[in-house]
């Protein structure tokens, strides 16, 4: 849906603002992987191993400095949001592989991972096709809402025995007896 955007930012804005939009996908998978580091990042409080958390947020630093350094003169802002997602992805694993290593917590990685990876599947798909089938607008904003039905209806089915669970959702779901 960043085309009604680019479009609202191209029509009633100067152009030059919507070139932005073109690395916010890349700073929304960073602050996920920045989301899923704070929820992972509760290992090291837990067990009193605080040290752990300022060397990763050290280091993520340090990555973040050297990434602009070296990316912002060849790449631009676009180098800027490779760093960030660089260092929030750093982060993560470090966290999530300390953690797993001091205070175990059986994460469904591999579900977790594929939800990422089909996000980022899907977002490709729709770049694709509005690039290469049809660029205009109306295609785009349809093709995403379909996108957007699809990730839904698969979670939907991939979940459903959670989703029940919950007590205003789980009521459109059917749970299942044993």
């Amino acid at each position: 849906f960043l085309d009604v955007f680019k479009w609202v930012f191209t029509t009633f804005t100067q152009a030059a603002w919507a070139q932005g939009l073109e690395v916010v996908p890349l700073l929304a998978l960073g602050n996920i992987f920045l989301g899923i580091y704070y929820n992972l990042s509760v290992w090291y409080k837990l067990t009193n191993k605080n040290k752990y958390g300022a060397i990763i947020t050290v280091a993520g630093a340090i990555i973040t400095i050297v990434l602009n350094v070296v990316l912002i003169p060849v790449l631009h802002y676009t180098g800027a949001a490779l760093a960030t997602f660089g260092c929030y992805l750093f982060m993560m694993i470090c966290s999530y592989l300390l953690g797993q290593k001091y205070y175990p917590v059986p994460y469904p990685v591999k579900k977790l991972t594929a939800y990422l990876v089909l996000c980022v599947l899907i977002y490709m798909l729709h770049i694709a096709l509005t690039t290469w089938v049809v660029s205009a607008l109306w295609f785009s904003v349809s093709t995403a809402f379909v996108l957007l039905l699809f990730f839904t209806w698969f979670v939907s089915k991939t979940e459903a025995a959670e989703l029940a669970k919950m007590p205003v959702i789980g009521r459109f779901f059917i749970k299942k007896n044993n």
